[in-house]
């Protein structure tokens, strides 16, 4: 597919799989914390959208993290039969390495490739802070 298609292709997922939901899409975007205008242009497969709100799309349509990124990645080796709803899910809700590292609480795990700079650079100074206090058994 080339990247028009695969845009288009994804948003058609996206429509099919918020439609099971019974959800509208006002009603979708507010459930993932995201402008109803984002999840509009990415079921008209109109661009690309950041990776903050691909990760709160995947997570609101129990699709596995990562899933779009990856397909828009390897659209031009992929057909559109090969990028299925069950495709997006397979994997999803499986533990990460972060997940059992924290004991299974999933609430406040991301994948660094979602955050912004900014972002992430907060997310490394609020770990080593309290990576230093533990170290020094402060609380």
């Amino acid at each position: 597919m080339n990247e028009s298609e695969t845009l288009k292709h994804l948003g058609h997922l996206i429509q099919i799989a918020r439609a099971e939901l019974q959800r509208s899409q006002n009603m979708f975007a507010k459930d993932v914390g995201l402008n109803v205008q984002t999840v509009r242009t990415m079921e008209r497969g109109d661009r690309m959208v950041q990776d903050l709100a691909q990760a709160k799309v995947e997570k609101g349509l129990g699709w596995r993290t990562g899933a779009i990124r990856e397909v828009f990645e390897d659209h031009e080796n992929l057909s559109p039969d090969q990028v299925t709803l069950e495709e997006m899910r397979r994997g999803a809700g499986e533990p990460s390495f972060q997940d059992i590292e924290n004991g299974g609480d999933k609430s406040h795990v991301t994948k660094a490739s979602h955050l912004s700079d900014e972002e992430l650079l907060a997310e490394l100074s609020y770990r080593f802070r309290n990576y230093k206090y533990r170290l020094n058994g402060e609380s």
